[in-house]
């Protein structure tokens, strides 16, 4: 079985930094993805891990709006920008961050073969022609490390008849009744992961929140 690892360095170092700023009452996420491809017999082929680097400006200004308490003279419907809080779909529409209310569906993983670098601005993943199976979201708080752990996954199917890179992968939420707004929260862009004919991709982001004591 193959095994790829992904600055595990950087990320070993994200949650000595989570711990330091613990300490001061300062709340950073730490966000992680890793995935296992199964060959056409159900056989584990590879697996890798790895550190995301990329919440988009749809993130941070869910953050900004609710933990930030913004004012409300920097919403906006039509400006995307430093300075401003909004939010932008997959189809590249701005709209009002009220949108951000996520509905009761998990969030849902979203993989794409796009080599674009990573950017503030991401809203969406090129498609990948990967068959989407279904989403799941479990979060569990560990009262040891007093970390509230969520895993986001999603398992894909290559029913096509060619191998497809996997370049690209992201968290999407759909918003509160407006089931055509999907904002995109995560983006990462990694070196080709071939995906074989026959072959199953189930890729899981981990997200790490540490509650002060």
């Amino acid at each position: 079985m193959k095994v790829r690892e992904y600055q595990l360095d950087k990320l070993a170092e994200a949650r000595r930094l989570q711990e330091e700023m613990g300490k001061l009452h300062v709340v950073a996420p730490v966000l992680s993805w890793q995935y296992e491809i199964k060959d056409a017999d159900g056989n584990i082929a590879e697996r890798g891990v790895g550190k995301s680097n990329s919440y988009t400006r749809n993130a941070l200004n869910t953050i900004a709006l609710f933990a930030g308490a913004c004012s409300s003279s920097i919403i906006s419907n039509s400006v995307f920008n430093d300075g401003y809080i909004s939010v932008k779909d997959r189809n590249g529409n701005i709209a009002h961050p009220t949108n951000i209310i996520r509905s009761d569906n998990v969030p849902f993983v979203e993989l794409g073969t796009g080599t674009s670098a990573e950017s503030l601005n991401d809203y969406s993943v090129t498609s990948s022609g990967l068959t989407a199976g279904v989403n799941s979201a479990n979060s569990i708080f560990n009262s040891t490390t007093r970390k509230l752990i969520t895993t986001i996954a999603c398992t894909f199917y290559n029913n096509t008849m060619a191998t497809i890179d996997v370049t690209e992968s992201g968290v999407t939420l759909v918003n509160d009744g407006v089931s055509s707004v999907v904002m995109m929260l995560i983006r990462d862009v990694f070196t080709a992961i071939p995906v074989a004919a026959g072959e199953t991709i189930t890729w899981t982001y981990v997200t790490e929140v540490l509650y002060p004591a």
